[in-house]
């Protein structure tokens, strides 16, 4: 895609200049599952508001943001490994009450919206960051080659057929020969 970036980032009414284009760009190709299109789509939101609050009292103590960050899920699901710990019958993953408190004390630090947002954030940018950035050439058929071959085996496929009449004279008859 580097090759049409100014065609794609140009401007303002290029197809790829919003943040919202390139989250469905990022899904449409799999390049991001459900969970991360979920959570890019709220930062985006979130965002946008904070970007467009023009009274500048738009804060992450907002109910309409702590919502949004309350319903962040990759975050959450770093938040709930805790728990698993904490409540893992197997002995390889038992630890002393300290250990647990202090995983627990851990988890309670990002509980806050802003500490949420931050943290998906931080783990969405170390996804992507994964992502080969390499795409090989295109190596699909190519649409010239395709239409000429098409309208060669067309051309090949046709047959002229001739007839021939032969008049006898004598009998005033007609013989076609093909």
């Amino acid at each position: 895609m580097k090759s049409y970036e100014k065609e794609l980032l140009g401007n303002f009414s290029s197809p790829l200049s919003t943040f919202s284009a390139r989250i469905v760009l990022a899904r449409a190709l799999n390049w991001i599952d459900d969970a991360a299109y979920h959570d890019l789509n709220k930062i985006r939101s979130i965002r946008n508001d904070f970007a467009h609050s023009f009274d500048h009292e738009l804060s992450f103590d907002d109910q309409s943001i702590l919502d949004r960050c309350s319903n962040l899920k990759i975050v959450q699901a770093y938040l709930d490994g805790f728990d698993q710990i904490k409540n893992s019958p197997q002995k390889a993953l038992q630890f002393s009450l300290a250990v647990v408190n202090g995983f627990k004390k851990l988890k309670e630090n990002y509980q806050s919206a802003r500490k949420r947002y931050e943290m998906t954030t931080f783990f969405i940018s170390q996804y992507l960051d994964d992502i080969p950035t390499e795409i090989p050439e295109y190596s699909g058929s190519n649409i010239l080659e395709e239409v000429h071959s098409l309208s060669a085996d067309m051309i090949s496929k046709m047959s002229v057929s001739i007839s021939i009449h032969v008049v006898q004279p004598e009998e005033n008859a007609t013989s076609i020969v093909e």
